[in-house]
């Protein structure tokens, strides 16, 4: 369990103009990250505190994700040599691509 210092500190640092920067240029960096194929069917729509949201076009590529997270999370936080997201999470489309 964590202390209320390293809660407050976590949900700080979120809010840092410094790394709110970095997960916006990740999410601009999406189709380098997760390679042509995958990002044809995903699309990076924004994030909550260091969740990465995805939009999945396909439950395929849902899968691919759950699959290569790890991989996928080392590649982004690897851009600045920091943690930028913890996870990965996929929402499905609504209508049409």
């Amino acid at each position: 369990m964590k202390s209320i210092d390293s809660l407050v500190g976590d949900v700080l640092r979120n809010f840092e103009p410094d790394i709110r920067m970095k997960r916006n240029r990740a999410v601009m960096l999406w189709k380098s990250i997760a390679g042509e194929e995958l990002s044809s069917f995903t699309r990076p729509v924004g994030f909550e505190g260091s969740v990465l949201i995805l939009r999945s076009f396909h439950p395929a590529a849902t899968m691919e994700i759950r699959m290569r997270k790890n991989e996928i999370l080392s590649r982004l936080n690897s851009l600045w040599g920091q943690e930028i997201f913890t996870d990965l999470r996929t929402v499905s489309r609504n209508n049409g691509r």
